[in-house]
């Protein structure tokens, strides 16, 4: 039986497959679409999955695959916090520092740096901060999504296609984050992440560039992004080398 690199066997996600284009020829795109999602959210290796992946893109590229929006969100307003904080626990604030500079004062000495003005190029900065573009082009699909909170016990992941993540979860608290005042009862927090989400949407690749800070460990080996509101909390990451990236 043909397993994963971890051991997983793969005849499920074979099967899955193998559905999903069962249902595209029989014309039930949506079921066709969900099943090779589910595959995808499970972690099928990507030799498996990119031939079906293809066929099956190649296949729907034809059909109305957008999705309506009439979301208006309200614009996103950066404002300044004052904190104190202690001059030996200060992170340096640079502009575009040379890469020697970061390799030797940053890298070298695992120092933890802000660095800004790298991705001002970048075309997710207009594309994804307007939900409903996602909702566009992704809101047909699938994909895991953290609901709650591990510190009260809320805490649980669901399957929910990208336009019920953004509409039941992100939308109403955008908007009551605009209206401070209301008294709207609010969904709870529900957090796109932990999920290979630039491979199961390559296309989203093309809106960013991998800063060349990364060049200094000998490149990106791993992209990850995640989607979530204002106030979402996640545990304290340790990875020492580790270069994230902010849209808003």
């Amino acid at each position: 039986m043909a397993k994963r690199k971890d051991g997983t066997p793969l005849l499920g996600k074979s099967v899955s497959l193998s559905r999903a284009i069962e249902f595209l020829r029989s014309g039930s795109t949506a079921d066709a679409i969900k099943c090779i999602d589910l595959v995808m959210i499970l972690g099928a290796p990507e030799d498996v999955t990119y031939p079906f992946v293809e066929y099956f893109e190649s296949s729907v590229s034809n059909l109305p695959r957008h999705v309506e929006h009439s979301l208006k969100f309200p614009p996103i307003e950066l404002k300044a916090i004052a904190i104190e904080i202690a001059a030996d626990r200060m992170i340096d604030r640079i502009h575009c520092p040379d890469i020697a500079v970061f390799r030797n004062d940053y890298y070298k000495k695992n120092k933890r740096v802000v660095v800004t003005g790298t991705t001002t190029s970048w075309t997710a900065l207009s594309k994804w901060s307007d939900m409903n573009w996602f909702i566009s082009n992704f809101g047909h699909r699938w994909v895991p999504v953290e609901i709650g909170s591990v510190a009260d016990g809320t805490w649980r992941e669901e399957v929910v296609t990208f336009k019920e993540f953004i509409e039941t979860y992100l939308y109403p608290r955008e908007i009551a984050r605009e209206n401070a005042n209301s008294n709207q009862k609010l969904p709870p927090i529900a957090y796109l992440a932990q999920h290979d989400l630039l491979n199961h949407f390559p296309t989203l690749t093309n809106d960013i560039e991998i800063p060349s800070y990364c060049d200094v460990s000998g490149g990106a080996d791993t992209i990850n992004g995640w989607i979530g509101p204002a106030g979402t909390v996640t545990p304290f990451v340790t990875s020492i080398h580790m270069i994230t990236c902010l849209c808003r």
